[in-house]
Parts: C-alpha cells; sequence; structure tokens
C-alpha cells in the first residue's frame, strides 16, 4: 500500500481531523491511501471518482512524499489477491455522506473512540478500500478488534505492517 501525505486544503483539512482525533502527529501526517498493483498503477478512493484504477504520479494533491507499508511475508498469490479484492470495488462510489459524520467526531476529538465510527461496510473512503482488500485476501484485518472505518493515520499505526525501505520519494507532476 502507498500512504500519502499532501500540501492542498483536503489534505489538510484530513491531517487536522486525524490530530483532533487523537492520531500522532507521525501518523496523522498521512491523508491518503492506495492499493499499488503494479508498473506505476494503484486502485484509490477519491471523493469524486469513488474506487478507480489511478497512477502513481497523478495522485497528488499538492507536493506529496510516499512511504510503502505492507505486510511481510507476502507470497505472489497474497499481493496478487489484494490487487484483485481491491479491483472488485471499482466504480462503488466514494461515502461522501459520511464525512459530516467524521468531520462532527473529528472536531469533538472522538476519533480514537473507534465504536463511535460508522460501520466500515457502509463507509467506501480510501482506507476503508485498502483495508477491506487485505482482509478479503488474506482472511486477517489489519486492524484487529476495530469495527469502525478506518483513517490513513490508523493504517500508518497499525503493527500488522511493516515499512518498505525506500526512503523518502517527493513526486512531481
Amino acid at each position: 500500500m502507498v500512504l500519502v501525505t499532501g500540501d492542498g486544503p483536503v489534505p489538510k483539512l484530513i491531517r487536522r481531523a486525524q490530530e483532533r482525533g487523537g492520531f500522532h502527529p507521525d501518523h496523522a501526517r498521512w491523508t491518503h491511501i492506495a492499493v499499488y498493483i503494479d508498473r506505476g498503477l494503484l486502485v484509490e478512493a477519491t471523493p469524486f471518482g469513488g474506487v478507480r484504477v489511478g497512477q502513481l504520479v497523478d495522485m497528488t494533491f499538492g507536493r506529496e512524499l510516499l512511504v510503502r507499508r505492507r505486510s511481510t511475508p507476502l507470497t505472489l498469490e497474497d499481493r496478487y489477491r489484494i490487487a484483485v479484492y481491491a479491483l472488485t470495488g471499482l466504480r462503488r462510489g466514494y461515502s461522501l455522506a459520511s464525512l459530516p459524520r467524521l468531520a462532527w467526531q473529528a472536531l469533538r476529538s472522538t476519533l480514537w473512540q473507534v465504536d463511535h465510527r460508522p460501520d466500515i461496510r457502509n463507509v467506501t473512503i480510501c482506507s476503508t478500500v485498502v483495508r477491506n482488500a487485505y482482509a478479503t485476501a488474506l482472511t486477517t484485518d489489519l486492524l484487529p478488534g476495530q469495527v469502525g472505518v478506518a483513517w490513513p493515520a490508523d493504517l500508518s499505526q497499525t503493527v500488522e505492517l511493516d515499512d518498505v525501505p525506500m526512503g523518502w520519494v517527493r513526486v512531481v507532476p
């Protein structure tokens, strides 16, 4: 998976919401997440495109930094299954209706109370696409015991994933 942070207005709102919700700044900085599938292509969910295949170089909200995380060890078959399950959500609409509730939770600083978050089966945002693809493909949850919707910061801080060494990369559109 690929975690991204940006400088535009939407990433700033997400970052602030995650920080107000109790996430450490090291994790709250990540404002978007996608499943890398191959050759610069990824599966992501965006507010105005829903679940779609995009190009890594197009995943920009201004200047962005990338970090890759994955479960280790993953076989080639595991990676294939994650990509396929992420692709099954193509053309599913983004859960714009859930955003006011998530924003309200952020304002009240209750994001850390996962039992108050919307149910993940009813929400399509970038982090739930990634979480659900992993859970379906590997029959294990990246956030064990967490019922509510996942934020990019959740997937940044989970101990179920390891960082893939690559150094920091700046994407230039």
